[in-house]
């Protein structure tokens, strides 16, 4: 099976798309927890909420990714996530430069002190 990477709730999809995905989603999660709860009268009518979480997730993923390629450019979603890494990678630098200033700071003060 071909491996496919996209990112269906980025940006540049459509709204209706993301709906659709969300609520297939949601519905699998509900229809799995509905029959787990019909079928069994103890605590393990429980293992519905999990079991349909995962199948709600593969099913929207791959079942919805026909409709992605078709109603929307997912070449866009590598740019997408590269974007996400880059911004992630830049609010950590900001975050080590900001503990560093700090960090000197504290030191500053100590030396104060001791003199």
């Amino acid at each position: 099976m071909k491996k496919i990477k996209y990112s269906p709730a980025a940006n540049h999809h459509p709204g209706w798309l993301k709906f659709l995905f969300v609520l297939i989603f949601f519905g699998t999660i509900f229809f799995v927890n509905s029959f787990t709860h019909d079928y069994f009268q103890n605590s393990t009518a429980y293992i519905g909420i999990p079991i349909g979480f995962v199948l709600g997730y593969y099913i929207a993923y791959y079942g919805l990714y026909g409709l992605y390629v078709k109603f929307s450019d997912v070449s866009k979603d590598d740019l997408f996530d590269q974007l996400e890494k880059k911004e992630i990678e830049k609010k950590q630098m900001e975050e080590a430069k900001r503990l560093q200033e700090m960090s000197n700071k504290i030191r500053e003060r100590d030396e104060n002190k001791k003199k």
